[in-house]
């Protein structure tokens, strides 16, 4: 078989699977015949102009066909006699989006690989860098993966592992698992093309899952424990971002990662969990669940900017004895 150019197909969407589809263009190894992504979306709510997500972006500056289905399921067999003229020897998934038909990635003649942020069978599903940090691991990777009907189930080809720190949050981890996969994945598909790796099953007992990411998982619950929340905080205060309430009104929280949290006495932890503690120039300390209070260092009350903790204070009159949630 000659492999100087491995002929794929490539299907992602957003910004971290168009820089490893960057990647491969730029190795010099691989053939991209077509691109799938997801449609185009508008802009805002309101707006009528539609964006072309990041791998799109990338397609069209490399002139290479572009398909973007509603439906892959009402279209499959139309899509199939399209994908098919291309004859490439395998497709190559990275967050794309959508569920495939078994008749598209089984397909080509070497079916379907797929690339899986987290070291499986955990953390199946659409958000596994985010659950990684919301559920405390201390060490993630990727999962190079056969596709199959049931999902992230398909046998493994490779993995690594990637540490991940406790001050870690999801763009700084993100940064750190592409700058992983920048490094080994263009060789894992070489050896793949090859028939150089060899695959094991997952271990079904062991499968845990992660859904789609809902404004609602960034709720504080300040009846929990102090790790829990800052936990919450890694994984989505940069997205959707953590919130409250206080005095009736929705307000985003910032904290600060690595200033140390205030651990209270034991005649204060009588206090309940949401009052804020203690009221710095720069933070302001709310209390856990579990007799820590967490620094917080910006406060975006909503519809408005984000604000320091200062002018939060002076700005909503919040005094030591006021609570949260």
């Amino acid at each position: 078989m000659n492999l100087e150019k491995i002929k794929i197909s490539y299907w992602g969407s957003p910004f971290i699977s168009a820089k490893f589809l960057e990647t491969l263009l730029q190795d010099g190894s691989f053939e991209i015949s077509f691109v799938v992504t997801q449609p185009d979306k508008p802009r805002s709510k309101r707006g009528r102009e539609v964006l072309p997500c990041a791998v799109k972006k990338l397609a069209d500056k490399n002139s290479i066909p572009v398909y973007s289905p509603v439906s892959l399921k009402k279209n499959t067999p139309d899509l199939l006699e399209e994908f098919n003229k291309h004859d490439v020897l395998f497709h190559v998934v990275f967050a794309y989006g959508k569920l495939i038909p078994e008749a598209i990635f089984n397909a080509p003649l070497l079916k379907t690989l797929n690339f899986h942020a987290s070291l499986l069978p955990l953390l199946r599903g659409a958000a596994p860098i985010e659950y990684a940090l919301l559920e405390g691991h201390r060490k993630t990777g990727w999962s190079i993966q056969a596709i199959v009907e049931k999902m992230d189930a398909g046998d493994v080809f490779y993995q690594n592992e990637i540490e991940v720190s406790v001050n870690e949050t999801k763009n700084s981890l993100t940064e750190k698992m592409l700058e992983s996969l920048v490094s080994f994945g263009p060789d894992i598909l070489k050896k793949y093309a090859a028939g150089k790796l060899n695959s094991r099953k997952q271990d079904e007992e062991k499968a845990t899952y992660c859904g789609k990411i809902k404004t609602e998982a960034g709720k504080i619950d300040f009846s929990k424990t102090h790790i829990e929340i800052r936990n919450q905080y890694r994984a989505f205060g940069e997205n959707p971002g953590l919130y409250s309430y206080f005095n009736g009104k929705k307000i985003k929280i910032d904290f600060d990662l690595i200033s140390l949290s205030k651990k209270l006495s034991d005649q204060e932890k009588e206090m309940k969990s949401g009052r804020v503690f203690l009221i710095e120039k720069e933070k302001t300390y709310i209390l856990c669940g579990d007799g820590f209070a967490l620094p917080a260092v910006l406060f975006q009350p909503e519809g408005k900017r984000k604000m320091s903790a200062v002018d939060f204070v002076n700005g909503y009159r919040l005094k030591e004895g006021d609570y949260f949630g």
